[in-house]
Parts: structure tokens; sequence; C-alpha cells
């Protein structure tokens, strides 16, 4: 973390945190795009991390579109079990898709400036640490 001293509180540290995983989704989901060629036209997402409003918000900003909350707590493991379905049933990906529900939809509302100043940010503080780690 950068940037600490005495006026940092513990709600500055949890913040600096999920806008470093938001970061990370973000690199993530760059990389991937840049493998298949074009980006997802939304993200979904389920597990622990999808419940905080915070972060999730911040991922549709960074990554400007939609991040789609799964309506079912155990989406993981539905959809392995569908992967297998898939597999040894023959079960399509869209039938599959036709089942799968949001319970929470994130608009990107963050203007591209704020955008960019933050992922700059973000390479600055990234960079930093290699350096520190040579």
């Amino acid at each position: 973390m950068f940037g600490l001293n005495r006026s940092t509180t513990s709600d500055d540290i949890v913040r600096a945190t999920l806008d470093g995983i938001a970061c990370r989704v973000y690199e993530v989901v760059t990389a991937m795009t840049q493998d298949a060629g074009t980006p997802p036209p939304h993200l979904k997402v389920d597990g622990g991390p999808a419940g905080n409003a915070y972060l999730m918000q911040m991922i549709a900003d960074l990554l400007d579109f939609e991040v789609r909350v799964s309506a079912s707590v155990e989406a993981t493991a539905i959809g392995i079990a569908n992967l297998a379905g898939v597999s040894a049933l023959g079960t399509s990906f869209d039938a599959l898709a036709e089942n799968w529900k949001a319970e929470k939809v994130y608009i990107p509302n963050m203007k591209k400036e704020e955008r960019e100043k933050i992922l700059e940010r973000w390479k600055k503080a990234v960079e930093a640490v290699k350096k520190f780690h040579e």
C-alpha cells in the first residue's frame, strides 16, 4: 500500500484492498480479451466477493461494461455440474445459458478520465513494487 499516514483509517485500507482486487480483475479480463480478440459483452460473477456492491461497481466501472451477479449462491458448483452435463449428456451451452439468472446488474458510470487515472496509478504502483523486489 502506498500513501499511508497517521490519518489512514481501516476504511481506507479496506477500500485500497477492494480497488486492488478490481484492478487485478481488469488486468485478467483485458488479457482474456487480447487472447479472444474481442471483449465479452458483460461479466458474470458469483461467490463471496460478488456480495460487495462497492467492488462490483468498481469492476464494472474499470471494465466499462456490465457486471452481472448470479442469483444462485452456489453458481460455481452448479457451473461445474453443468459442464459435466455437457460432457456426459450432450447438453448444449445455449440451454445452460438460459438457466443463468442475475440477481443484480452493475452498470458502469465512471467517466473515462477517472478510469484512466485510476488505472495509471495502478500501473505505477505495480511498477514500484516490481522495482522494490528486484
